[in-house]
């Protein structure tokens, strides 16, 4: 078991592109400055590599792997910008923060918004 998974990994980080181009969005953890300044916060990108994972890896479709992780959240998968808004949410960092180093700033604004569209109806 851990000779297949040794040689799946190394399969991806033969196969995945050795740096960014302009543009492209570069994954990787982002120390972010909090809310009060006064410690650092890590956020962090999680992929389990499970069928889809490795079916998309292999098939270097890896642009899809954030789907494969939006859609493993009970595998303990998340993206880049969901582990930003729940750090946003909680007053850990701000906004400005958040949105800096979101992998795609629009998409973030929608959840930002969709959270607080949610918020209010709850309230009323």
């Amino acid at each position: 078991m851990r000779d297949s998974t040794l040689d799946s990994y190394r399969q991806f980080r033969a196969a995945r592109p050795r740096r960014c181009n302009a543009g492209e969005s570069c994954r990787r953890p982002i120390l972010g400055a909090p809310a009060d300044r006064s410690k650092r916060l890590l956020a962090t990108e999680v992929l389990v590599c499970n069928t889809a994972a490795r079916t998309n890896i292999r098939d270097q479709a890896f642009h899809q792997l954030a789907s494969v992780m939006q859609m493993g959240r009970r595998e303990g998968m998340h993206t880049m910008d969901s582990q930003l808004l729940t750090l946003y949410e909680a007053g850990e960092i701000t906004y400005d923060t958040a949105l800096t180093h979101a992998n795609d700033a629009k998409h973030f604004r929608a959840l930002v918004e969709k959270g607080r569209q949610d918020s209010s109806s709850v309230e009323a």
